[in-house]
């Protein structure tokens, strides 16, 4: 149909060459085909003959978008609106591109501008809420879709509700909605990785629910036919290791990784390759490409492309360190371009792919019982913990707890507060209460609303707590976080999804931390880090447990300052922090798993 399209156009262009029109219908199949060049020519002939064609350079700016090319397709969405300015879909394609460049304020006020001059454009609402979501304005995202969907119950509009819901700790709510979704057979990939990475926030998850997803989601992945020679030796002898994501960037999985990566690379028997995921580049992104000897932007690649240039570089070991979050491309791993393949550190559950060799996990994160029932992944243990911490040198430790200080016990928790759910409020609620001096600090990047604020406040007051007690704060740069732990006396980790970076965190800044063990990988990381930390006793055994430890350790000022000289003496030699030996103990791992697998693949 397409090509019939083609060749129709074309023939008329032979009888109307100055037809624009024509030139703009032809680059809208070609774009229809992926053809980037043809369509983008047809539509710079279709405005060489009228300028002043506003729903030309629209086009454009979809193709760029549709491209990954944000900042091009920003500047002809202007130039269309600058023609036109009551061209309602220019100001709702324009909204997006400012999106996905995260320039979300803009992106709200270019959306709210669309509304005026269009109000029944249904994509406009939508739109609104997710960047008003990224923004933190959560709760004016879900007071629109709410209003929305009395009239318009689209996938679109349910996700998007769904998100914001898990995104306030109401995970329940938002997974109960992706599953109406999915009961409709309305969703995409995009709506399975959002439901499968949100159950691992449900206290008991049922994992031949989660199986069941996961292999429901690859019905949506396309198997290419290659030539599945797989070699695990090339011709200079050095074992070429690949790692996909998008965090090679100020993010949690690039504050753990990016020393491991740099030790790695130092390794003569190692070449390493980076396949990032992304188009940000920060502080953090600049040394990463500095630790990779080749470094491959595949955002803007189709899964085909990716998989193409795995196998042209040879890669023998691929690591996946994304799992169901945001950027990753599982698609890839389950066409199995490389022999071996490993998930690590930036998804502590089961990918559900069987085409994922190994998942890196350690002694104390899960039990052989355990690893049967959650993973489909043979589970690769290393001798300490599953990863570790980047060192950060340009914060300075308080050596005083601050209770010596302040007189009373100051707790905190700086995770997300999709981590947050009713039964944490309830606990650290109870622990106020029961501690009537005592105060707690939440600090995370959807604080920084004041609609968010008073919503967490509310529940915190309705469980026990003063307000008084209470220190909400949104989000700063990474080092005035980290200094803000100076300010903590006992750190209250959340469940069933701990703490990961958080808790790396808190222990760099010699801040105890308070766990409670559970049955998962997810739900045993605090516990993990504690054994490392040589703090067994600060992981609970249940909810009751929790409370009681929390109240126990702060009537013993005396007691905490101790603990807190212990992790201060011992920060130096922790395991928790050692990069280099994590990644000796790595790069062993990748050679012991070539030498078991040489014969079977």
């Amino acid at each position: 149909m397409m090509e019939e399209a083609i060749s129709s156009f074309k023939e008329c262009l032979n009888y109307q060459i100055n037809d624009f029109e024509t030139y703009n219908n032809l680059g809208l199949v070609y774009h229809k085909l992926n053809k980037f060049d043809d369509a983008l020519s047809n539509f710079n002939k279709c405005l060489d003959i009228n300028p002043n064609y506003f729903q030309g350079y629209n086009n454009i700016g979809v193709l760029y978008l549709d491209n990954n090319k944000f900042d091009e397709a920003i500047i002809f969405f202007n130039k269309c609106i600058k023609i036109k300015i009551d061209f309602v879909e220019a100001y709702n394609n324009l909204g997006m591109a400012l999106h996905k460049k995260k320039k979300y304020l803009q992106a709200i006020s270019i959306l709210q501008k669309g509304i005026q001059i269009d109000p029944k454009l249904k994509n406009l609402y939508t739109n609104l809420a997710n960047s008003l979501k990224y923004a933190g304005k959560i709760f004016e995202a879900i007071n629109i879709l709410k209003k929305e969907i009395q009239h318009n119950e689209s996938s679109e509009v349910l996700e998007t509700l769904a998100g914001c819901y898990c995104s306030i700790g109401e995970v329940e709510e938002g997974i109960n909605i992706y599953r109406k979704i999915l009961d409709k057979n309305q969703g995409n990939v995009s709506t399975y990785e959002s439901y499968i990475f949100h159950l691992n926030y449900l206290e008991k998850l049922n994992f031949k629910e989660y199986f069941v997803v996961t292999n429901k989601i690859k019905e949506f992945f396309k198997k290419y036919n290659f030539n599945n020679k797989k070699t695990l030796t090339n011709n200079n002898k050095n074992i070429k290791i690949g790692f996909v994501s998008g965090d090679f960037r100020n993010h949690a999985v690039g504050y753990q990784i990016l020393e491991v990566i740099k030790y790695l690379s130092k390794d003569p028997q190692l070449e390493l390759y980076a396949y990032y995921n992304d188009l940000e580049e920060d502080d953090l992104n600049k040394k990463f490409k500095a630790n990779f000897k080749y470094w491959r932007e595949i955002k803007n690649l189709n899964t085909l492309s990716v998989i193409k240039q795995i196998k042209s570089d040879q890669i023998q070991i691929l690591i996946d360190l994304s799992g169901y979050t945001g950027g990753n491309r599982l698609e890839v791993f389950f066409n199995k371009p490389a022999p071996i393949q490993i998930s690590w550190a930036g998804y502590l559950a089961s990918t559900g792919l069987k085409e994922i060799d190994y998942i890196i996990a350690d002694p104390y994160t899960l039990n052989l019982e355990q690893a049967k029932e959650q993973f489909v992944e043979k589970i690769w243990k290393s001798k300490d913990i599953w990863s570790v911490l980047t060192p950060v040198d340009n914060v300075v430790v308080n050596k005083i707890t601050p209770a010596l200080k302040n007189g009373y016990i100051t707790f905190g928790s700086f995770n997300n507060i999709k981590k947050i759910n009713k039964n944490i409020v309830k606990l650290w609620s109870r622990i106020l209460f029961e501690s009537k001096d005592s105060k707690l600090i939440l600090k995370t990047f959807q604080l920084n609303d004041v609609m968010f604020k008073e919503h967490f406040e509310k529940l915190f007051i309705e469980n026990g707590a003063k307000k008084e007690q209470l220190i909400f704060e949104g989000d700063t740069n990474r080092a005035e976080l980290l200094n803000k732990y100076n300010s903590v006396d006992i750190a209250l980790d959340t469940f069933p999804y701990n703490g990961g970076t958080t808790s790396l965190e808190a222990a760099w800044m010699c801040v105890p931390i308070l766990t409670k063990t559970g049955n998962s990988f997810l739900s045993k990381c605090g516990e993990s880090v504690n054994i490392n930390l040589g703090l067994p006793d600060w992981t609970s055994k249940d909810n009751d447990d929790y409370v009681f430890r929390a109240i126990t350790f702060s009537k013993n000022i005396n007691k905490l300052q101790q603990t807190k000289d212990y992790l201060i003496k011992n920060r130096s030699q922790s395991k928790l922090f050692d990069s280099k030996e994590f990644a000796d103990q790595l790069s062993n791992s990748f050679r012991k798993m070539i030498d078991l697998n040489k014969f079977n693949i």
